[in-house]
């Protein structure tokens, strides 16, 4: 799993791109509350995650990208 550091930098790093505290992202990464995010994400955002998630040829390509596999890795999902 990651560090706390780890968790803590990458909460910092998404909290503005999301428009939330760190403390709310790291709650929402602990908790793994996806709603979250994804109500953070404007409408083509969302629109895009959707469709990557309701394509399952697509998520398993996503899934199996290296860099995708090493982030999952770091996050202990």
């Amino acid at each position: 799993m990651a560090n706390d550091k780890q968790m803590e930098n990458i909460a910092k790093m998404l909290s503005g791109k999301m428009g939330k505290s760190s403390d709310e992202v790291l709650k929402s990464m602990k908790t793994g509350d996806v709603n979250s995010v994804l109500n953070s994400l404007n409408q083509d955002q969302r629109s895009k995650v959707n469709s990557i998630l309701s394509n399952p040829e697509l998520t398993k390509k996503l899934m199996e990208d290296k860099s995708v596999q090493e982030i999952l890795r770091k996050l202990d999902l």
